[in-house]
């Protein structure tokens, strides 16, 4: 037989409230992105975007090693 443990709930608000967070700020490094482009600042605009194309390939790699373990 196996044994299963199941999350508490402090253990899942953690991983929601991170998620949440984790969401957020690819989408204001969207959105920072955006603004500074539509205004020419093309060196605030392409800084925003490295930022959001970082946190994406950190959350994949996450995503990827938490699946193996």
């Amino acid at each position: 037989m196996h044994d299963v443990t199941l999350s508490g709930a402090a253990s899942t608000a953690t991983l929601t409230l991170g998620l949440m967070t984790y969401a957020a700020l690819i989408l204001v490094g969207i959105s920072v992105a955006i603004f500074y482009a539509r205004r020419h600042r093309r060196r605030r605009s392409i800084a925003a975007a490295v930022v959001v194309g970082v946190l994406t390939v950190c959350g994949l790699v996450i995503a990827i090693v938490s699946s193996v373990v």
